[in-house]
């Protein structure tokens, strides 16, 4: 598993996600590493339009 830091890194680097989604995202799943177990209509509430 990745260090929490090098993970949260990762995240920020994503398209379209910057903290205000991450913040939703890690408040929806509890944990960065149940971010990625999200089912795909939970992401498509957390995140913002393409």
């Amino acid at each position: 598993m990745l260090p929490l830091a090098e993970l949260a890194a990762w995240l920020r680097l994503t398209e379209c996600l910057g903290p205000a989604a991450a913040r939703r995202l890690l408040a929806m799943a509890g944990s960065p590493q149940a971010v990625f177990e999200l089912p795909a209509a939970a992401l498509d509430q957390a995140l913002p339009p393409k």
